[in-house]
Order: C-alpha cells, then sequence, then structure tokens
C-alpha cells in the first residue's frame, strides 16, 4: 500500500528549482530525481529567467523561493509569467509578513509552500499543479 501511495508522487516532467539556499537545492534535486522528475536548479531570480526563456518548452513547472538576494521572488514570479501567464509556479517561503500567501496566488502563482517545506508535502503539492 506504501508503494501505491509513492507511485502517485512520482512524475518524469522537469521541475525548475528557484532557491538561494544550496542546501535545500540539492536536497530537492536529490529526492524529486529519485522520484523520477528531471531538476533544473537556479539560485536566484536572474538565472531563473533566463533558464526558463531557454527552456520553457521542457519545463512543466516551477517551484520559486520569494525571499532571495537581487531580484526577489514577487518580480521573478511577475516576469516569469508575462513569458508565459499559464506557468505553473509554485511559491515557497519561511516568511509570510510581507504579504499574504493569497497575494501571490492572485498574481498566478498556483500554489504556496511554508518552509521549512518536507519533501512528502512537496510531493504532493507539485503533483496536485501538475495534475490539474
Amino acid at each position: 500500500m506504501e508503494n501505491e501511495r509513492d507511485s502517485r508522487l512520482r512524475g518524469t516532467e522537469c521541475i525548475l528549482m528557484v532557491d538561494d539556499e544550496q542546501c535545500l537545492r540539492d536536497v530537492a534535486q536529490y529526492v524529486l530525481s529519485k522520484m523520477g522528475y528531471k531538476v533544473i536548479l537556479a539560485s536566484d531570480g536572474e538565472s531563473a529567467l533566463q533558464l526558463y526563456k531557454e527552456g520553457k518548452d521542457d519545463i512543466s513547472l516551477i517551484v520559486l523561493d520569494l525571499i532571495m538576494p537581487g531580484m526577489g521572488g514577487r518580480c521573478c514570479l511577475e516576469q516569469l509569467l508575462k513569458m508565459n501567464p499559464d506557468a505553473r509556479i509554485i511559491v515557497v517561503s519561511g516568511y509570510t509578513d510581507e504579504q499574504p500567501p493569497g497575494g501571490f496566488l492572485g498574481i498566478g502563482a498556483r500554489e504556496f509552500v511554508t518552509k521549512p517545506y518536507d519533501m512528502v508535502g512537496l510531493s504532493k503539492v507539485i503533483r496536485k499543479v501538475m495534475d490539474n
């Protein structure tokens, strides 16, 4: 029964993981790759935009940290949605004081996940967004 549940969280899509924290990128890449996903990593908003511009036809979903040095997550979110208004984007943050999560959903993000997140929980949200 456990394997059935695990198989429902698996996928083959390409995910762009944008986070300034190296350890979170590394863990996400390891776990999501083991689940069958192809994972592309970006450490900031500027590189995320470049990677998405180059590979948007292959990238199925973006997991975007909101609080990053340089271009912040909100600006990056808005720029990604200008490139593709239908982009599937999950925003993540450990800080929700600056704007309620619903505000980002109103801009065009599909889901909001609070950090620190566990990979099973994030995987469930990823699958939910991919399948809707």
